[in-house]
């Protein structure tokens, strides 16, 4: 997809310029949690967490036992891969295995990073060689942030409450920075496509369906449309801003 334009990133995801526009300028994010006021450093391993999180995803969503624990016992995992720049997560059609690899180092960024690549190893797991437009790649594992964050809440108080505040620390660069490329990107719809064009509209997907409890396991088998629901998180968007602004869309002025 490298060499795709923004215009036909657009239409791949079946999105409008306006949809687009109103998830970056509107769109904010937050804690689960309130704030954890002790600082918390990671301790554990990245295996142990692993497995602590496939743990955390099978309690939250038992329909997906099977793939859970194929992505569980079945991903080959590379936690200590010196100079690899940013954790990675992909698919070998010729051994049909996941390979996961990052430089883990035992702080509360990476553990957050090990529930980001579960969320993108199950979805390989799931979808084997299929094609998944980016965005739900991308939805997939911020989704799997959530639940892992989540449901680890009553086993490890802690550590959730920290994956927490640094997820939403990380909404600065999925938010703003990449916002502002995407908005920029898409002024002109023959500009080149980028991965991080991804980021801003698949956090805001995820934060939608993990909120309404609906469609989470259709984001992991790619039985989910971008452009179907985009419009509806767009509409909430809405009726916040109106919210705020002391507006009553249903109550005719003048």
């Amino acid at each position: 997809m490298e060499k795709f334009t923004v215009d036909e990133w657009l239409r791949l995801h079946n999105l409008r310029v306006s949809q687009v526009t109103n998830i970056v300028e509107s769109y904010t994010y937050s804690t689960l949690f309130d704030p954890c006021p002790e600082e918390f450093t990671v301790v554990e391993s990245a295996e142990e967490l692993w497995q602590a999180y496939g743990a955390a995803m099978l309690e939250a969503l038992p329909e997906l036992r099977e793939v859970i624990q194929k992505t569980v016992l079945e991903t080959t995992r590379f936690f200590s891969v010196s100079g690899i720049e940013n954790p990675e997560t992909t698919y070998c059609p010729k051994t049909h295995s996941v390979i996961v690899k990052m430089d883990y180092g035992h702080d509360i960024w990476d553990a957050l990073h090990v529930a980001h690549e579960f969320g993108h190893a199950l979805q390989y797991h799931a979808m084997g060689q299929k094609f998944v437009p980016p965005i739900i790649r991308e939805a997939a594992a911020f989704l799997c942030e959530l639940i892992v964050i989540d449901a680890l809440l009553d086993q490890d108080h802690g550590l959730a409450q920290a994956m927490d505040e640094t997820r939403y620390d990380a909404g600065e660069f999925y938010s703003f920075d990449c916002g502002n490329e995407l908005i920029t990107a898409i002024s002109r719809m023959d500009a080149p496509y980028r991965y991080s064009l991804n980021y801003p509209v698949a956090r805001a997907l995820a934060d939608h369906v993990y909120s309404s409890e609906r469609n989470i396991s259709d984001v992991f088998y790619n039985r989910i449309t971008v452009g179907a629901v985009i419009p509806t998180v767009n509409a909430l968007l809405d009726v916040e801003a109106d919210l705020k602004s002391g507006i009553d869309r249903h109550t005719a002025v003048g």
